[in-house]
C-alpha cells in the first residue's frame, strides 16, 4: 500500500493545484464577463438613444415629403402613376424611403375612408391587414411621427405613420408609407462609424463596423437586421429603442479583441498547460509504475508456480527411480521379464529427468541472455531421428505410435543440440496433451528456401486465440479432464531456439484433428548436404 500511495500522492497534489487554479480562473472569468456586460450595456444604451433620434429625424423628413396637408386632406396622385404615388415637396430632395416605397395610404377616422395605393393593398386581405395596423396606432398627438417594422416574406418592411389629431387629442387622420427597411441601414451604420458608443475614457472615437456587432430584433418578428462584422463575444447586452421608433431591441456584442484591450488584465494561461503537463506526466508515471508492479507480481506468481511445477515434475520420476532401483537392489523382482520392465521404467524416468533438466537449463540461459549456439552444417532428418530415438522410452510408456515422414534430406546451419532440444520439447508436449495410445507424426520436408519440421498429434488442439500466447513463459492452457503436469516453458524454449536460427514456429490444426507445430529454418543449397564431412552428418552419441 505504501508504494501505490507514494505514486498517487503527486497526482493528488497536481489535481488540487488544478482545482484551485480552475477556481481562480472561473472567478476571474466571471469578473471579466461582468465588466464586458457593463461595456456592452453602455454601448447598447448609447446606440439605442442615437438610433431613436436618427429614426425620428428621418421619419419626420419622409412624412413631410409625402404631400401637402390641406385641411387635413393629403393630395395624392392617381394610383396608376407607380413612380410617384403622392405629391412631394419640390423644395426638398426625395427621401430614400419615398424612392423605395411599396405603398402609400391615408385613413380618415371621421368618415372611415381608407385610400391606399400599392401591391400589398391590392387584395381585400391586404387592405384588412392595413386597417388593423392603423387601428393599433395610439392617439399620440405630441409625437405625430411613428415607425413600425414587420416582416413580409423575406423582406423587412418599415411603415412610417403621420398622425393628425384634434385639439381633444383624438386621432383624426393617419397617413404614411410602407417602404423597405433596408433604407435605414446606412443611417444606422453611420451611427456606429461616426458616433462614440463607449465613454471617451475607455475608447476615444467611434467603434466602427469591425469592432461591434448589433442585432436589431422585434419580439413578434424576430431578428430583422444585423450591423457590423465583429467576431461575436459570448457576453452581450440589449437595450430598446423608443416605442414610437419601432421599439426594436438592439443587442450589442463587442469584438473579443476590443474587450481584451478594454479589460485591465486577461486570464492567465501559462499555468494551465504547465499543470496539465504535470498531471499527464504524473498519471503516465503512476500508470507505468502500477503496470510494472502488476507485471512483477504476476511474474513472481508465475515463477512460484513454475518452481512448484518443477518440484512436482522432479518428484514423480525420482520416486519411480528410487522405488524400482530399490526393488532391483534387493532382488525383489519375481522374474527376468519383470526385472527388465523395472529397468526400462528406470531408464524412461531418467530420460524424463534429463529432458526436464535440459529444458530448465535452456530456459535459464535464455532468461539470462547467455545462450551460446555452436552452429554447423547438419542434416535435419538425421538429427530428428536421433532425437526421436532418445525419446523412445517415454513414447513407449505412453503407448505412442510414432511415424516418420521424412520426404527430403535438408541441410541447415544449426546447433545439433538445439535441434534435438526443439524436437524433444515438441514430442514431450504432444505426449502430455494427446490421448494414451495416440499416433504422432514427425515430418521433415523442404518448403521454398526453408527446411520444414512438423510434429502432429491427436490431442484436443489449441484454440486459435491462444496459439500465440502458449509461446510465452509459464503459460499453460486449462486441461480438458485430468490435470496435466508441466512447467510451462517447453514452447517458450522452442521459440527462442528457433528464432536464434533465424526461423519461425507456428501452430496449426492437424489433418486428423489435434495440433500440428510447424518449424521453418532457413535451408542450405543442395550441394551443402552432399559435401558435409561424415563427422558432421551424424550426431548420434
Amino acid at each position: 500500500m505504501v508504494i501505490p500511495a507514494a505514486l498517487l500522492l503527486p497526482i493528488a497534489i497536481v489535481i488540487v493545484l488544478l482545482y484551485y487554479y480552475q477556481q481562480t480562473e472561473n472567478a476571474h472569468r466571471k469578473t471579466m464577463d461582468r465588466a464586458t456586460h457593463v461595456y456592452s450595456s453602455v454601448a447598447a444604451w448609447q446606440f439605442a438613444r442615437l438610433a431613436s433620434e436618427a429614426l425620428h429625424k428621418s421619419g419626420d423628413s419622409a412624412i413631410h415629403q409625402i404631400g401637402r396637408v390641406m385641411g387635413g386632406v393629403i393630395q395624392m396622385r392617381a394610383a396608376d402613376q407607380n413612380t410617384a404615388l403622392f405629391l412631394v415637396d419640390s423644395t426638398s430632395p426625395d427621401h430614400p424611403a419615398i424612392r423605395h416605397a411599396r405603398g402609400v395610404f391615408r385613413a380618415d377616422a371621421r368618415t372611415g375612408e381608407l385610400i391606399a395605393h400599392g401591391a400589398d393593398y391590392a387584395t381585400p386581405a391586404g387592405r384588412t391587414a392595413l386597417e388593423r395596423r392603423i387601428s393599433r396606432i395610439a392617439p399620440i398627438t405630441h409625437d405625430p411621427h411613428l415607425i413600425q417594422f414587420r416582416r413580409v416574406g423575406d423582406t423587412v418592411v418599415a411603415a412610417i405613420y403621420g398622425v393628425i389629431g384634434n385639439p381633444d387629442e383624438r386621432v383624426r387622420v393617419v397617413y404614411g408609407i410602407e417602404t423597405d427597411a433596408q433604407v435605414f441601414r446606412g443611417l444606422l451604420e453611420r451611427i456606429v462609424d461616426s458616433q462614440p458608443l463607449l465613454p471617451v475614457a475607455l475608447f476615444s472615437g467611434p467603434l466602427g463596423m469591425q469592432r461591434v456587432r448589433i442585432s436589431l430584433s422585434d419580439p413578434e418578428w424576430g431578428r430583422l437586421m444585423v450591423l457590423g462584422h465583429a467576431s461575436g463575444n459570448a457576453v452581450a447586452a440589449t437595450d430598446t429603442l423608443e416605442t414610437s421608433r419601432g421599439g426594436l431591441r438592439a443587442t450589442v456584442e463587442l469584438d473579443s479583441a476590443l474587450v481584451s484591450s478594454l479589460l485591465l488584465s486577461g486570464p492567465s494561461r501559462a499555468p494551465f498547460p504547465l499543470i496539465a503537463g504535470l498531471l499527464f506526466s504524473a498519471l503516465f508515471l503512476a500508470a507505468l509504475a502500477m503496470l510494472q508492479l502488476r507485471k512483477a507480481r504476476v511474474l513472481a506468481e508465475m515463477r512460484g508456480q513454475f518452481v512448484a511445477n518443477v518440484s512436482h515434475e522432479l518428484r514423480t520420476p525420482l520416486t519411480h527411480i528410487s522405488l524400482f532401483a530399490e526393488t532391483l537392489l534387493f532382488h525383489r523382482e519375481r522374474s527376468v521379464a519383470e526385472r527388465d520392465r523395472f529397468a526400462t521404467i528406470i531408464q524412461r524416468e531418467a530420460q524424463r529427468l534429463t529432458q526436464l533438466v535440459e529444458s530448465v537449463l535452456a530456459f535459464s540461459r535464455t532468461e539470462a541472455g547467455r545462450t551460446d549456439l555452436k552452429a554447423t552444417t547438419v542434416d535435419l532428418g538425421a538429427e530428428v531421428r536421433d532425437a526421436v530415438e532418445s525419446f523412445r522410452p517415454i513414447l513407449a510408456g505412453a503407448a505412442v505410435r510414432l511415424d516418420h515422414d521424412v520426404r527430403a534430406s535438408v541441410a541447415i546451419h544449426a546447433d545439433p543440440s538445439a535441434v534435438r532440444q526443439i524436437v524433444v520439447n515438441l514430442l514431450d508436449n504432444a505426449v502430455k496433451y494427446g490421448p494414451h495410445g495416440q499416433r504422432i507424426v514427425v515430418g521433415v520436408d523442404r518448403e521454398g528456401s526453408s527446411a520444414l519440421l512438423t510434429v502432429a498429434d491427436e490431442g484436443p488442439g489449441i484454440p486459435s486465440q491462444d496459439r500465440e500466447r502458449v509461446f510465452e513463459p509459464f503459460v499453460r492452457l486449462p486441461a480438458r479432464g485430468a490435470r496435466i503436469a508441466g512447467t510451462g516453458i517447453g514452447l517458450s524454449v522452442v521459440r527462442d531456439l528457433v528464432s536464434r536460427h533465424l526461423g519461425t514456429v507456428t501452430i496449426a490444426d492437424a489433418c486428423d484433428g489435434g495440433t500440428e507445430v510447424r518449424v521453418l529454418i532457413p535451408a542450405l543449397d543442395g550441394a551443402a548436404l552432399a559435401d558435409m564431412p561424415a563427422n558432421e552428418t551424424s550426431t548420434t552419441r
